[in-house]
């Protein structure tokens, strides 16, 4: 492009001769016109292209020299927050959360779960207790109807006899195929009322089980010491001895399944045992001579007890009394 003349955008803009040029401002002559026409058919310089201006050229090394902060990773925030638990500010990072929500759910899927599974089993054993309803009273009905057809075949047996046989043959062959075939039905009602009867007795003996299972877990929860076998049929020996003594019978006795009936002899056991441990002990004392004290005798040693607690015991006939003499024997 000629020197005179320089482009703005997509217009040119001319300037005067430069000294020594002719025209003086006159008009252009060809070639310049003509190069002036070119110009305007060239593209515009990008924007991008373009020198930015010195004072806004970005000085990173200024910034820093300027003293200019920059960002400290090790102090971000972590997420932690600050939480009141007993009165006490806790401050909780987003691990911790975390962890304290996981568990929490965790907590509350296990109790929902644990929750759903009994409800279910109620709703099991609600709909077995129904169906074991139904079946009994099936049986019911069935023994009945059995019985009764049993005593109807019986009497409709005895029609069948020489005489029908000889004076009507035909109507002897017809009785004779009805009977038959309703001794086959009640052979086959007796035999489902057989396999009721012994699916019953099955569930029964397993009810037992269950039940002293669950009978024996209660008392060792409440006598530790009886997981010792050995001690526990001692214990059981003494108890069952206590029991026939007190006018029992072993079978009465084999019948204590439930764990408090167990509880309750060991109790009255122990109690006729304290009861009678004091008897003794107060029938012995009764039975020493009176401790005789010299005269001027100073050193009198002083009593431990005993005298007092027996007199108590022998007035009140309580067990704590009985308890407290024989601490002292």
């Amino acid at each position: 492009m000629h020197p005179k003349y320089y482009m703005s955008g997509r217009k040119p803009v001319f300037h005067k001769p430069y000294e020594g040029e002719s025209g003086g401002g006159g008009a252009l002559d060809a070639d310049a016109a003509a190069t002036a026409m070119a110009a305007l058919d060239e593209p515009a310089p990008a924007a991008e292209s373009a020198a930015p201006p010195a004072a806004e050229v970005a000085q990173p090394e200024a910034d820093e020299a300027d003293g200019g902060e920059q960002p400290d990773d090790d102090g971000q925030d972590d997420g932690a927050i600050t939480v009141e638990v007993d009165g006490k500010a806790v401050q909780l990072t987003k691990e911790q959360i975390a962890e304290a929500y996981k568990n929490a759910q965790q907590s509350a899927d296990s109790a929902r779960a644990t929750s759903e599974a009994t409800e279910a089993r109620k709703q099991a054993d609600a709909e077995a207790q129904k169906a074991r309803e139904a079946r009994d009273t099936y049986a019911q009905k069935l023994a009945t109807d059995t019985a009764a057809e049993q005593r109807i075949l019986q009497d409709a047996a005895a029609q069948l006899t020489d005489e029908l046989l000889e004076s009507d043959p035909v109507a002897y062959m017809k009785l004779q195929r009805t009977l038959d075939a309703r001794y086959a039905k009640l052979q086959q009602d007796q035999a489902e009322l057989q396999q009721i009867t012994h699916a019953r007795q099955q569930e029964h003996e397993q009810a037992v089980k269950t039940y002293q299972v669950e009978q024996k877990k209660l008392l060792l929860d409440k006598l530790p010491h009886w997981k010792d076998e050995a001690k526990a049929k001692a214990e059981v020996g003494q108890i069952k001895a206590f029991l026939e003594a007190e006018g029992f019978t072993a079978e009465e006795v084999g019948q204590f399944g439930d764990h408090r009936l167990v509880l309750l002899a060991r109790k009255a056991m122990q109690l006729d045992q304290i009861t009678s441990k004091a008897k003794q002990a107060t029938e012995k004392i009764a039975g020493l001579p009176p401790k005789v004290e010299r005269p001027g005798n100073k050193n009198v040693r002083p009593t431990d007890g005993r005298t007092v607690a027996m007199k108590r015991l022998s007035s009140s006939g309580s067990i704590d009394d009985a308890a407290a003499a024989l601490s002292l024997l």
